[in-house]
């Protein structure tokens, strides 16, 4: 509501939950004000910006916090692979907090590119590299192993069955990944999936 003082409201109804009860996907509008395309914000010591208009979302889930919380805490030291880093978030928290390398990929091409603006703008390009591939794609192309995983659940939508499968085919690879005695953690910003926000498995 305007009125109780927001200056612009962007209305973003693109998402893939909307397929999944039946509502169609729309293009995002902007109901009221002049919003920026592109804003930054500040979160635990990091400073993202992110697309307002396009993407995932914006691709950095305020719901994911303390995920990216438990991923700095995580990451002293540590060879840190994200197959779905979208605008960069998690990668972030992992590289201030002493990640000895960050490899990571962002399906769509405009997040990679901005998650690889966030990486120069925390000052980890020594330490952190950003490509754009599909996780399932980047996950089956990779040949080595990293001491933390970060696997982000795909956003549900179309056939659950379908999903599922494409899920548990990224867990595994995931898997594959995580070198013996890592971690591999699952986050997921969808409540419908019935998950705690963080499962880390040694």
């Amino acid at each position: 509501n305007a009125s109780n003082g927001a200056r612009s409201v962007i209305l973003r109804n693109d998402t893939p939950r909307r397929e999944a009860v039946g509502l169609e996907r729309e293009r995002a509008r902007v109901l009221t004000g002049s919003p920026p395309r592109w804003t930054r914000l500040l979160e635990l010591g990091a400073r993202i910006t992110v697309d307002l208009h396009q993407g995932t979302e914006t691709g950095y889930s305020y719901a994911l916090r303390e995920v990216r919380r438990a991923v700095g805490r995580l990451s002293q030291n540590q060879r840190v692979l994200d197959p779905a880093c979208f605008v960069g978030g998690t990668i972030i928290q992992a590289g201030l907090h002493g990640a000895r390398h960050v490899v990571a990929f962002a399906e769509d091409p405009d997040a990679a590119e901005l998650a690889r603006e966030n990486v120069e703008a925390n000052g980890l390009m020594n330490r952190a590299m950003v490509a754009t591939a599909a996780p399932l794609d980047a996950l089956q192309a990779l040949h080595e192993t990293f001491d933390l995983v970060l696997l982000h659940a795909p956003a549900r939508g179309g056939d659950p069955r379908r999903w599922t499968e494409h899920f548990g085919e990224l867990i595994q690879l995931s898997l594959r990944a995580t070198r013996h005695g890592g971690r591999l953690v699952l986050a997921a910003a969808d409540a419908a999936l019935g998950t705690t926000p963080l499962e880390s498995y040694v």
